[in-house]
């Protein structure tokens, strides 16, 4: 789940195909050489570019994805083409095309440094093209569409009446590999951001989009009492901007899990509060968990106990984590009982900001 990234890359197309794509990013032109240093394969060139344009960006902005791609068109005649620097160039490359073939290669890298992660493939669209005239031709030179255009053409402008068949990705072709891009995005979410599954509830990782809804949880719901109220020590409200300067550096930031990370909490599909855990002990691999059910209707079906049997269990396999614990107010029975469920053990009472609390922790089997 990559909720932003960085596109190193100015094209317009691929800033269209992001967007419809609904994935929040910002440019930043990689300038780097395109030569391909001796590489004569298509697919190794295609390849070896966009990571290059990846790993240039991704140098000064180690903890955010960022997305490298490189397109170009291997002509009929196995050459590369390349821009046309006037209209006898472009005229020369489009009368290749009379009747014939161009496959059209992308290289495409995704890559995130302080996560160490790094996926590099690339995609092949043949397009197989009409017979058309000598005035055909000329009246596209004139229209200027060609300039700039690695090809002399595009797809999606008036060149792409001339293309009678499209074996591939269509979007290959306009600029970004889509499809390419989106087993990239599903890989990462199994092995970066992976949804956990429990018996009753999924767990999730939030992102800073759903930063608003967990400040909402927190101040205007009915947990509200037990994090900013009565039964809470911090009985003051916060500003967002104070809850954002509080908990985004550490619990939305998937590139440093040790520091801690928030969780969405869903049942039956349904967001229903978050769960998290805190800075990891290095001394000896113990977290403090907390956890937001916001509705009554949601609270006392056994989601919260749930919750944190899956969070633990990922926490003592995945993380290598030998204990948790958590603390939650003499006056809160039932989330005691809930704990308690979820094989929590009570170990003592504590005072924290005026009020007893219940020490409870659970250790790795």
């Amino acid at each position: 789940m990559i909720n932003k990234l960085i596109l190193a890359s100015k094209s317009p197309q691929r800033k269209r195909i992001l967007e419809d794509m609904g994935i929040r990013f910002r440019s930043i032109p990689s300038h780097v050489d395109e030569h391909h240093s001796g590489l004569k394969k298509p697919h190794a060139i295609a390849k070896s570019i966009a990571l290059r344009k990846a790993e240039t960006i991704s140098k000064k902005y180690p903890n955010e994805w960022v997305l490298g791609c490189d397109t170009f068109v291997v002509l009929s005649n196995s050459k590369i083409a390349v821009k046309p620097r006037n209209k006898d160039d472009a005229r020369k490359t489009i009368n290749l095309y009379r009747n014939s073939h161009c496959d059209v290669y992308s290289g495409l890298a995704l890559i995130n440094q302080s996560l160490n992660k790094k996926f590099v493939q690339y995609n092949k669209t043949r397009l197989y093209f009409r017979n058309f005239s000598d005035e055909n031709i000329e009246q596209y030179l004139c229209s200027g569409e060609w300039k700039g255009c690695s090809g002399s053409m595009t797809i999606e402008g008036r060149g792409g009446k001339w293309v009678k068949k499209v074996e591939g990705d269509y979007w290959n072709v306009v600029g970004l590999p889509v499809e390419l891009l989106k087993e990239f995005m599903n890989e990462i979410e199994k092995t970066v951001y992976p949804i956990i599954k429990g018996k009753r509830v999924v767990i999730r990782p939030m992102t800073t989009d759903e930063i608003p809804l967990f400040y909402k949880w927190g101040t205007v719901s009915d947990a509200t009492p037990y994090w900013y109220g009565r039964l809470s020590g911090d009985k003051k409200i916060p500003t967002y901007k104070a809850f954002v300067e509080d908990w985004e550096p550490c619990y939305f930031d998937t590139s440093k899990p040790e520091g801690g990370q928030c969780f969405m909490v869903l049942a039956e599909g349904r967001p229903i509060g978050q769960i998290n855990y805190n800075k990891i002990s290095k001394k000896d691999r113990s977290t403090e968990l907390d956890i937001l059910i916001a509705k009554k209707r949601d609270m006392s079906k056994g989601y919260g106990s749930d919750a944190l049997k899956t969070l633990m269990n990922y926490l003592f396999k995945n993380m290598n984590i030998r204990r948790c614990w958590i603390k939650p107010i003499v006056k809160n029975p039932r989330a005691i009982k809930a704990y308690e469920k979820a094989g929590f053990k009570v170990k003592k009472t504590v005072k924290e900001k005026g009020l007893d609390h219940v020490y409870m922790e659970r250790v790795r089997n």
